[in-house]
């Protein structure tokens, strides 16, 4: 009896010294933890606006888990049990015919602690009878493939493309429509990030946003009509890169290595864009390696191209491209020298730019390197207040595009696709692979 007691009082202590190392762990594990209680302002333009059932979402900039909750009568949104770190959140919804956005980055998160923050609403108006209101960039390919399917880089950046659609119930016409890349020393220079952002250099008009290309959708009014539902598909090179890509394993006897359904055939592109010619007519020298011109396919008009680029390429580590109709032509008179210091560096660069009033753009979208790179924006937040990024941190050549989401609710209604447009990219887009030129969307 006694030799049983001895055994009972063993496990007993055993059981008892597992429990407290449950109880240390789930301490130890809690004590990670905090809070965030998110406070809704209403915009300026509608101080008495409903701040209940609009989506709050927050990111963790270390894993990109996201979570999203609707805010309650009170404009309130609560996030419990969140690992201590850095969150960016972003708020959307609709009202009076207005796009509702909010965003405040950098949140951090204090292990046992609430965060309170407060986020200013934005409302954008929307202009239903505008001539191009509904014309929305679909998707974009900017950070080029990846040598997983392109074994020989036969493709590398030639295969870029844009990609425009008609969310309207009326035809657009394109013709005069241009488009344009934001440009950042942040992605442009990868020596050294500049000291301060384009958005918030005090030097600039931030009446203007300040573009290294600029290309345009020649015509005279009516040549190029969009129809309700259908896009319009702008390539680097409208080439079918299945075939280089195949033909240039072959060669090499690689041809095992492609994978064909992460190539894409660009062949059939509404227009394309082409430089050779017109920079050496300026005594600068094209590229044609990587430029080509398929005389089946009409030429973009070029209007600007800065000195680092010797073809229409858009920043592949994070493209903002924008498309805009100005009052009048746009030439010399509107290029400027924009001067900037690294960090680290106590050189100044120069870079020649041009500016497009911020006024006249109707649509955009922001995409950077990664997560935490919110403070290289190069878009106000009266075109777009979010971002977007190629996944895992892995930048260019990784074979993923940016493309809209579909909007469920509204499609439904419409009985043809629309897609999603709150004016921040962070809600309406999502990286895919392969790209989905023309396509992307299951009827």
């Amino acid at each position: 009896m006694k030799r049983f007691y001895q055994l009972l009082n063993a496990v007993l202590c055993a059981s008892a010294i597992a429990l407290t190392a449950v109880s240390c762990e789930e301490n130890m594990n809690e004590s990670y933890l905090g809070a965030i209680t998110v406070t809704l302002e209403a915009p300026e333009t509608y101080p008495d606006m409903p701040l209940s059932g609009l989506q709050v979402t927050i990111l963790n900039t270390t894993d990109g888990v996201r979570d999203t909750v609707i805010s309650d009568n009170d404009g309130k949104a609560f996030f419990e049990e969140l690992t201590a770190g850095s969150y960016n959140i972003s708020v959307n919804g609709t009202y009076d015919n207005a796009t509702i956005n909010g965003v405040s980055n950098g949140v951090l998160v204090v292990s046992q602690e609430t965060t309170e923050v407060t986020v200013a609403l934005t409302a954008v108006f929307q202009d239903p009878m505008g001539p191009y209101s509904g014309l929305v960039i679909k998707e974009i390919f900017y950070s080029g493939h990846s040598m997983n399917y392109d074994p020989m880089g036969a493709a590398m950046l030639k295969d870029q493309f844009i990609e425009l659609y008609n969310n309207s119930e009326r035809t657009i016409y394109l013709d005069g429509l241009h488009i344009a890349d934001a440009w950042t020393p942040a992605t442009a220079d990868f020596e050294s990030a500049p000291l301060v952002s384009i958005l918030e250099d005090p030097t600039l008009d931030h009446s203007f946003l300040y573009a290294n290309i600029v290309i345009k959708v020649p015509g005279n009014g009516e040549d190029h009509p969009l129809e309700p539902g259908e896009s319009f598909l702008i390539a680097t090179n409208a080439i079918n890169f299945k075939s280089e890509v195949q033909a240039a394993a072959d060669e090499y006897g690689m041809g095992d290595l492609v994978v064909l359904d992460h190539i894409i055939d660009l062949s059939t592109a509404d227009m394309e864009t082409y430089a050779v010619q017109w920079l050496q007519s300026q005594g600068r020298e094209g590229n044609e390696y990587f430029d080509f011109d398929n005389p089946d396919v009409p030429n973009m008009e070029n209007v600007y191209l800065s000195e680092i680029n010797d073809y229409f390429l858009w920043e592949m580590s994070g493209s903002a491209p924008f498309i805009f109709m100005p009052e009048k032509e746009l030439g010399t008179e509107d290029i400027i020298i924009y001067t900037y210091q690294p960090q680290n560096s106590t050189t100044d660069k120069e870079m020649a730019l041009m500016r497009i009033p911020v006024e006249c753009v109707i649509d955009g979208a922001d995409f950077v390197n990664d997560m935490e790179s919110a403070k290289w924006k190069r878009l106000p937040d009266s075109i777009d207040i979010g971002f977007g990024y190629i996944p895992n941190d892995n930048g260019s050549m990784t074979n993923f595009s940016q493309r809209r989401k579909v909007d469920s609710e509204a499609s439904a209604k419409a009985g043809r696709t629309i897609l999603q447009d709150t004016n921040n990219t962070t809600n309406d887009f999502e990286p895919v692979d392969p790209p989905t030129p023309k396509g992307g969307y299951a009827e």
